[in-house]
């Protein structure tokens, strides 16, 4: 019930005709989890991780027009340094050929994922888990990028309200205000494949701090 005034745009039928023909392609790969390792995100912890409650997963989103590859890497992290981020896409466009400038890597931001960025008291981060995880990323894109076919894609816009601004409620500590500078526009990107009524896969965006 909080999803409001959905605005529906054919991107691959636009009246401008910008894009008359677009490819994707999907790749979904586990994340190495190590029982112990450090979590980050939350200072009260005593120790490290004690067990697997979902495994968490780098998926890549890959589009192209045939011409030009854009690619869009959401990881189920807290944080990932500028440096880190360069440094995949710098290889991606090495090994693979896709402009560095084309390529987004993201994080959901979650306070339940491994280490992998600096946060003071907030757990050490384990350089060799982060060879792995750039070795993982790499091979994600890859596997996206090689699964290119025909699509159709639709971008939604709506709005939600469940969230607040954390510093003006803290502030002022009323609600009404805690919620007057916030970004409550939700994105939804949904990609259809050739021939199907139903979406194979979506992204969704919305800026609400978990």
């Amino acid at each position: 019930g909080v999803l409001m005034e959905a605005k529906k745009h054919e991107i691959d039928k636009n009246e401008n005709n910008v894009c008359n023909k677009i490819l994707t392609g999907t790749a979904s790969m586990d994340m190495e989890l190590i029982l112990g390792m450090d979590l980050t995100g939350y200072i009260g912890r005593s120790s490290g991780a004690t067990g697997i409650h979902d495994q968490l997963k780098i998926k890549c989103m890959a589009f192209s027009d045939e011409s030009t590859i854009f690619v869009l890497v959401p990881c189920p992290l807290l944080g990932l340094s500028g440096s880190f981020v360069n440094e995949v896409c710098n290889l991606a466009e090495k090994k693979l050929g896709i402009p560095a400038s084309n390529i987004i890597i993201s994080c959901t931001h979650t306070h339940s994922g491994p280490a992998s960025i600096f946060l003071q008291d907030c757990g050490e981060v384990d350089e060799a888990w982060m060879q792995d995880l750039k070795d993982r990323i790499l091979m994600c894109i890859g596997e996206a990028t090689a699964n290119l076919k025909p699509s159709s894609v639709t971008y939604e816009t709506t709005q939600s309200r469940i969230n607040l601004n954390r510093v003006q409620y803290r502030i002022s500590k009323d609600l009404v205000d805690g919620v007057k500078y916030t970004d409550n526009q939700v994105g939804i990107v949904s990609v259809f494949k050739k021939d199907s009524k139903f979406p194979e896969t979506m992204v969704i965006n919305y800026a609400c701090h978990p």
